[in-house]
Formats: structure tokens, sequence, C-alpha cells
């Protein structure tokens, strides 16, 4: 979920919050699906091409919940839809070319959430004015450094 960085909207209001509430068990079965995801990604021994077709399916079911849902400002999705396609194209470009091996997953995986970080920080603080915009900047202070570190750190092992 995004919050456009160049609306101009200024009214955030009741039926603006009804229309995103509407949505809320898309978000809960995106945010718990990417939990267990995350979980498994963790927890389990993969093989390159197993893994990159892990990951690709992941972003494909977040992409779709992205471009689906809409924006927290109440403007209008073509943003989200952006985001949701550029995820859905990240995620069959993975299992297309399993071949390229961890790094590659690496380098999607920090550049998504890279990217997702800056457009957060971005949406939230040009859009001070919605209810709760803070957490949204929350969420994008900690996750750009979480993708550069994942950019930096494709394949490697932890000591």
């Amino acid at each position: 979920m995004l919050m456009n960085p160049i609306s101009t909207r200024a009214d955030f209001g009741r039926a603006d919050a009804n229309e995103v509430a509407r949505y809320w068990p898309i978000l809960l079965v995106a945010g718990l699906t990417s939990l267990v995801f995350g979980a498994l990604i963790l927890s389990v021994d993969w093989s390159v091409d197993s893994l990159a077709t892990f990951v690709g399916v992941l972003f494909i079911l977040q992409g779709a919940s992205v471009a689906i849902t809409p924006p927290l400002d109440g403007s209008g999705r073509w943003s989200n839809m952006g985001a949701g396609v550029i995820a859905a194209i990240a995620g069959v470009a993975l299992i297309a070319w399993p071949d390229k091996g961890l790094r590659t997953v690496g380098v999607f995986v920090g550049i998504w959430v890279l990217v997702f970080g800056g457009l957060h920080v971005v949406g939230a603080l040009s859009n001070r004015q919605v209810p709760n915009w803070w957490v949204m900047l929350v969420v994008g202070v900690i996750e750009v450094p979480i993708g550069i570190w994942a950019i930096r750190r494709p394949g490697r092992r932890s000591p």
C-alpha cells in the first residue's frame, strides 16, 4: 500500500477511510503471506532455482495485492497499479531465469525493499495531512537501510 507522493488532495475524510477499510482482508492476507514466505525463506535449505521460483511467486502475489488496494491518501489507483505491475514483472523474470542464482534474487529483493522504502518515505512526508501518515514514514525508514544491505550482500554467507 502506498501513499501517492505527488497527490494534490488535501482532504481525506471518513468516506475515504471507509473505502480503504473495505480492503482490510487483502492487506491482512498480504501481510500474513509475506510473514509465512519470509519465515520459509529463512528456514529452508533452498536450491537456487527453487528459491528464485518461490520468491518470484511472492513478488507476483504481493504485486497483485498492491495493484488492487487503493492508496491511503484516497487518490487515484495508478501509483499502486504501476507498483503492482512492476512487482509482478520482477516475479515473472525470477521464475523465467532462475539460473541467474541467489545474487539475482538478492538484488531483486534489495531493490524491491529499497524502492518501496523510498516510496513510503516520500509518500508519507508529502501526505502529512493523512491520519497516521507517520506509520508509513517509520516503515520506509526501516526499509531503506534493509534494501541497501540486501543489495550489497547477495549470496554472501554470514560468518
